[in-house]
């Protein structure tokens, strides 16, 4: 049996907030759900709807879809028999998104660094890459996309 919870924040686009999270529908259509005991209603044009995505950065915050993560991407070993290659630690600043084509949560990596290459990176490739505790011990949520937009 799987225990996994499905929680919900929602941005309130209007009144430019969350309406508090986390929250939950009441209908399949998405458009009535309750946030703290408040009972709310609206359209497509007025909220935008976030996931709980199950993981959790290394402070131990929830992390949600439409979060900004700090993904690191600290191989510094040299890889070129010349012994060229990465020299520092470089991290990613990237948003967490629902990736379409995968059916899966990720980050949208937007230039490729030491490890990483540009684009969509599931967070079970992640996690089978990089380790079971890459999320809750290296990642970092810094902000999300309406409230950080410089950030994403």
């Amino acid at each position: 049996m799987n225990n996994r919870i499905i929680k919900f924040r929602v941005w309130d686009k209007p009144r430019n907030k969350y309406l508090g999270y986390p929250c939950f529908f009441n209908h399949l259509d998405f458009n009535e759900f309750t946030c703290f005991d408040r009972y709310f209603k609206c359209n497509e044009d007025d909220c935008a709807i976030q996931q709980l995505t199950g993981f959790k950065d290394k402070n131990g915050v929830n992390i949600y879809e439409g979060d900004i993560l700090v993904v690191p991407d600290d191989y510094t070993e040299p890889i070129l028999d010349d012994g060229s290659g990465p020299t520092h630690p470089e991290n990613h600043v990237c948003v967490v998104i629902w990736g379409e084509e995968s059916a899966a949560f990720g980050v949208d990596i937007k230039e490729t660094a030491n490890y990483f290459n540009k684009g969509f990176h599931s967070f079970e490739n992640l996690k089978g890459e990089m380790g079971e505790d890459f999320f809750n011990k290296e990642c970092e949520v810094i902000g999300n996309i309406f409230q950080n937009p410089e950030l994403s």
